[in-house]
């Protein structure tokens, strides 16, 4: 995978200064913790109700937007339900490590951190900073989730990625390597998206108009093409979608299909999650190429963007 990493390999002193609390953040903090839950509950009583095809998923919770869909709020729901406190942690796809300030107040024992990037600079300020401040060990290695050997099976107690599922290839082989890894009554937690039969689903289509949501899936090759390019040049950044599509990353999984893999491999379910894109209606009351999406589709899989999971492993 091609990738030139000049912006993410920058100071870990910028990504520190990003998190430090202010008044301005801590309001914002009080706002999702007690007034998004609210709005979150009557959001889901409406979206039940508006599209009854969506109760097939058996979703705890379903979202009309981003609210909610918070790093924190995750953290607090997991921890509810399996202690982070004392646990081994691995954490796939960590990226620069932006969130692992929001593991660190639960007190893990140990947080092990793969990416198939390699930001060595970030990382080891990250593992020095986390080592002098709270004593804890972080170890980062640039590894593939489809390949876990240099872990134990039975090893880890919680098994944690954002915005990775929607690009993994071999789905199949990875959900298998993360179950092997787990200890009997570890957990895996996860939210991702936009998966690829959303709206925006291939990460560029949608920036630039909103009726353009839906390109990747209607537009001919050469079309598609040619769309792209009309983005200007392309530098192999990891923030430019396009990278995403010119490596094949997309898991090209439909919302519940992800379910019906990682339940094969006995997995309890304990949370779900849908986030509905708004956009898609919008999309859907401007557009009449919706109605054909929606037959070569089905509509769920055309408004249902992201999702946030938590299993148990039996």
């Amino acid at each position: 995978m091609k990738i030139k990493d000049f912006k993410k390999d920058m100071s870990s002193k910028a990504f520190l200064k990003e998190n430090k609390n202010s008044s301005l953040e801590l309001f914002k903090d009080f706002i999702r913790r007690y007034f998004y839950p609210i709005i979150n509950f009557f959001n889901h009583c409406i979206a039940i109700r508006s599209y009854p095809f969506l109760k097939k998923f058996n979703a705890d919770l379903i979202l009309l937007s981003q609210r909610g869909n918070d790093y924190q709020r995750h953290r607090r729901r997991l921890n509810s339900i399996k202690k982070i406190k004392g646990s081994t942690v691995l954490i796939v796809g960590v990226g620069t490590g932006r969130d692992i300030e929001s593991w660190v107040e639960y007190k893990p024992k140990k947080i092990i951190a793969i990416d198939i990037i390699n930001y060595k600079k970030v990382w080891d300020y990250w593992k020095e900073y986390y080592k002098k401040s709270h004593n804890l060990e972080i170890q980062f290695l640039q590894k593939s989730i489809t390949d876990l050997s240099f872990l134990n099976s039975n090893s880890i107690d919680i098994i944690s990625s954002d915005a990775v599922f929607e690009h993994i290839k071999e789905f199949d082989v990875s959900i298998k390597e993360l179950y092997r890894v787990l200890k009997k009554k570890g957990f895996l937690y996860s939210t991702f998206g936009p998966l690829w039969y959303s709206w925006g689903g291939d990460h560029v289509s949608g920036t630039d108009n909103i009726n353009n949501g839906y390109n990747h899936l209607i537009l001919s090759s050469n079309e598609y093409k040619t769309y792209l390019n009309s983005f200007g040049d392309y530098n192999h950044d990891p923030d430019d979608g396009r990278t995403w599509i010119y490596n094949d990353l997309f898991s090209y999984l439909k919302p519940k299909d992800y379910l019906n893999k990682i339940e094969s491999q006995m997995f309890k379910k304990h949370f779900i999650q849908l986030i509905i894109d708004k956009r898609s209606f919008v999309y859907r009351k401007n557009n009449y190429k919706f109605k054909d999406l929606s037959n070569s589709f089905g509509i769920e899989n055309l408004i249902i963007s992201g999702m946030s999971i938590i299993y148990e492993k039996q």
